[in-house]
């Protein structure tokens, strides 16, 4: 299965500034907090930014790594969407994702990814 449309980043226009993140954290916990966002932008070894955020990848790590199939990838949407009734708290997909897009939030007791917002992004 191919990759889907996600979320666009230009490293060389990021600022760093983090509306990004603001808004995403607002759309979903409905504050502003940076680590509650999907979406989070960090500091590259080359003095930019780089993006850790779900790429909804064709064929996604994290899907085949989850034991409890808490993980499922959408072959309409292609977004890969996260199920907490199954989930375990293995944090095997976190390992699993090259990307750093799926991330266990404290503060949330799980694991939290970026899902698109229903096809209409923060």
């Amino acid at each position: 299965m191919g990759a889907y449309e996600t979320i666009a980043f230009d490293a060389a226009k990021c600022t760093g500034c983090g509306d990004c993140m603001s808004a995403c954290a607002q759309a979903k916990t409905g504050g502003f907090e940076h680590a509650s966002s999907r979406i989070q932008i960090l500091p590259s070894a080359n003095d930019g930014f780089e993006l850790a955020l779900c790429r909804q990848c064709g064929d996604p790590r994290c899907v085949s790594v989850c034991p409890a199939a808490a993980l499922e990838k959408d072959g309409t949407t292609g977004v890969v969407a996260w199920d907490g009734t199954k989930c375990v708290n293995c944090l095997l997909c976190t390992v699993g994702c090259t990307y750093a897009g799926i991330a266990f939030d404290q503060r949330a007791g799980h694991v939290v990814k970026c899902d698109l917002c229903g096809g209409d992004p923060a």
